[in-house]
């Protein structure tokens, strides 16, 4: 196995380990020894974005967090087509970015796939169509991506979808039914129990929504409950599923953007008005519909942002960058940030700033 472990590292070697293997990769352990894993496969992986308002100020190298050892490893690889607003996720072993504004803003259907092992990057089948602003999730070993924009950063008017694309392990796209009745982009999602969760984004260049459905991947349609919609509508949402070890899980989500004026087009950083980032931490716990409800902790988040990302560590969600406006002033901030959900009553505490500040950015786990 190309990593090894950092407790052979640490002189223990003789420790008991019950590992999931999966191909050739240690993806989990017990609780509570995240530290027997090395960086790459406990650690969060910073994809694409931007530094600036300009689409053309993306970013290609691909940074690591080790949450353990609160470290950054800066340019552990670099993406191919440097790309922002794509979609990602982790299947089988390998890193999937699908899609983006490349740095001339033209949207893409590409995908890109880092292979953890062989540290390298190969081009997968290219989606059915070009998407950005999407976002995407790995449930049973399949790649889900839900919505998006359809047409280049600069085009006009905005145009979304709502077409749900499927991606197999054999690298087949197909188009399933639709994740929801309109056309979304920003539309943030969370996979639970084969159920893809999915709310909030744009319905036109500068409306944000509430809507929240549910896209069941095992009857190919929506799923029959009435989930709980956002408070406040919002855009560029950064969030994480949490299972505690006893209790109901919950999704856990921070910041956004709710408000847009003179957007025109499908790159947010467009807006040549007024725009409003939130510092609003809220959760919902399963089973996501009614009468549960959005909670608020104490601890709100310690800065009003949108379109960072964020990705679970045990029991803690990690928010990393963002931006407070998508107007000319627009920078990515490098600051990131933790909670233990394990604690709804606790407060943020800073990380190790990033190596770079980027937003509409992924962050991705191999766990």
């Amino acid at each position: 196995m190309k990593y090894d472990l950092v407790a052979r590292q640490l002189g223990l070697a003789g420790l008991a380990l019950v590992l999931v293997a999966c191909n050739g990769l240690l993806l989990q352990t017990p609780p509570g020894t995240e530290t027997a894993l090395t960086p790459k496969q406990r650690g969060v992986w910073l994809i694409g974005g931007l530094s600036t308002s300009s689409i053309g100020s993306v970013l290609a190298a691909v940074d690591l967090y080790d949450p353990v050892q609160d470290a950054w490893y800066p340019g552990v690889t670099s993406l191919p087509t440097p790309v922002s607003f794509a979609a990602a996720s982790f299947c089988n072993g390998r890193l999937y970015v699908m899609g983006g504004f490349n740095a001339a803003g033209t949207v893409l259907a590409t995908v890109q796939i880092y292979d953890l092992d062989d540290d390298s990057w190969s081009a997968g089948t290219s989606m059915p169509a070009a998407r950005a602003n999407a976002y995407a999730a790995t449930v049973n070993g399949r790649i889900y991506v839900l919505g998006g924009t359809t047409l280049n950063a600069a085009a006009t008017p905005w145009t979304a979808s709502n077409l749900t694309f499927e991606y197999t392990p054999g690298g087949t796209w197909s188009t399933k039914a639709n994740y929801a009745a309109a056309n979304y982009s920003e539309r943030f999602l969370l996979p639970f129990n084969d159920v893809i969760y999915n709310f909030g984004g744009r319905t036109t260049a500068t409306t944000v929504t509430t809507a929240h459905d549910g896209f069941a991947v095992t009857t190919n349609g929506l799923s029959q409950g009435t989930e709980v919609v956002l408070a406040p509508a919002r855009t560029g949402i950064a969030g994480v599923l949490y299972t505690p070890a006893s209790g109901p899980a919950l999704m856990a989500i921070v910041g956004g953007f709710t408000s847009l004026t003179t957007t025109n087009g499908n790159f947010v950083g467009q807006s040549t008005g007024t725009s409003l980032s939130t510092s609003a931490f809220q959760y919902l716990y399963y089973p996501f519909t009614a009468p549960a409800s959005w909670q608020s902790p104490v601890s709100q988040y310690p800065f009003s942002i949108g379109f960072s990302a964020a990705a679970l560590s045990g029991s803690r969600i990690y928010v990393f960058g963002g931006t407070d406006v998508v107007t000319a002033a627009a920078n990515g901030l490098n600051i990131a940030y933790s909670f233990d959900l394990s604690n709804l009553a606790g407060t943020w505490t800073a990380a190790a700033s990033m190596p770079a500040g980027r937003y509409g950015h992924a962050a991705v786990t191999v766990q």
